[in-house]
């Protein structure tokens, strides 16, 4: 059998912007990071890199960190998570897990006894199993970018993956960022502020958070250079996104 083509809107480069916005507003508004919390819900962060929830760490577990901190991802309260995996070379993974709607679940592959995420895929998919294992957690969706376009292995079993869920598209970020502006007493982001705001993505700077999160009378406060720090951080793999040098 052949792997599937799937039809996502967004390369790994817009996605791993979403993500960098996501973690941004969280982190100037002061709401801790679910990625932080114990295991079991989500990967932790550890002595060794206290901002291991972001997903932004140098440390990897495919270069002996043992922990998942190489790779951008999100995950909330009930457990359910996603990471941008970022094996190199222009290629990229969708690994995650849904806690309602993944029906995948203690998968991975076939060994596993459960579906077979991987079936015909390039060796480099495996990296997505080996991540979900890094963090401690239950692996209910993996897709990969070949450089040009998403695919999945064939199965008939519902995963989970949900770009109206996840914050991995425009309009999921957009409502996280609304919601999160009502619920911590801020104005509502002007249109103009919000487009901008996902725009930035990585490259995000102060005068454009604070555009979005904002209050008349400026209480309550937003850290603007907390959130700048956070979608920084996530630069760092855009370079990993880049094609291969093609030999001269």
């Amino acid at each position: 059998m052949a792997l599937e083509p799937v039809s996502l809107a967004d390369s790994p480069r817009s996605m791993l912007d979403f993500l960098a916005v996501a973690a941004a507003v969280r982190a100037a508004v002061g709401l801790p990071d679910p990625e932080t919390r114990p295991a079991g819900t989500a990967a932790p962060a550890t002595a060794q890199d206290p901002g291991a929830g972001m997903g932004t760490g140098a440390d990897s577990e495919e270069h002996g960190g043992g922990t998942a901190l190489s790779h951008p991802g999100w995950s909330d309260e009930n457990g359910s998570w996603i990471s941008l995996v970022l094996p190199g070379e222009g290629r990229a993974l969708i690994a995650g897990w849904h806690a309602e709607e993944s029906e995948t679940e203690a998968s991975g592959t076939s060994l596993d006894g459960g579906t077979d995420l991987i079936d015909v895929a390039p060796g480099w998919w495996r990296r997505g199993i080996d991540h979900a294992r890094a963090r401690g957690d239950v692996l209910g969706f993996l897709y990969g970018w070949d450089g040009s376009s998403w695919w999945r292995a064939p199965y008939d079993t519902a995963d989970g993956f949900d770009p109206d869920f996840f914050p991995v598209s425009r309009e999921t970020v957009a409502e996280l960022v609304n919601e999160l502006a009502a619920d911590t007493l801020l104005d509502d982001p002007s249109s103009e502020a919000l487009d901008a705001l996902l725009a930035a993505g990585v490259r995000l700077d102060g005068d454009t958070l604070s555009a979005a999160l904002r209050t008349e009378d400026g209480w309550p406060e937003v850290d603007t250079d907390a959130g700048v720090r956070t979608a920084r951080a996530f630069a760092e793999h855009a370079a990993r996104l880049s094609p291969a040098a093609q030999n001269a």
